[in-house]
């Protein structure tokens, strides 16, 4: 599992900025993210698709996703909807929302 340093994003759903992407153990091992790669929120949980320019649009799991992959994309959200949010929402514009 590889950690990334990304563009700065702002999650669709709550807002907060990031600027890391970590991939899931067995998907893509040390692949940078790329457009139409899924993201999971590490802040609400939101599965989200990547973008041109780095944007994050709402996502459900892919047809295409593995039933181990659908698995832990469910795993994750479930344990970081538990923990619940990290702190409230944030909403700048230079992490790319207003």
């Amino acid at each position: 599992m590889h950690t990334h340093k990304v563009p700065r994003h702002a999650c669709p759903t709550c807002g907060i900025g990031n600027d890391r992407a970590t991939e899931l153990p067995g998907v893509n091992d040390g692949d940078k993210p790329k457009v139409g790669d899924h993201l999971i929120c590490f802040n609400c949980g939101q599965l989200c698709r990547l973008g041109v320019g780095f944007v994050l649009e709402p996502a459900d799991i892919p047809a295409s996703a593995s039933k181990k992959e659908r698995a832990q994309v469910k795993k994750a959200q479930a344990l970081i909807r538990a923990r619940g949010l990290i702190r409230p929402p944030i909403i700048h514009s230079k992490w790319g929302r207003k």
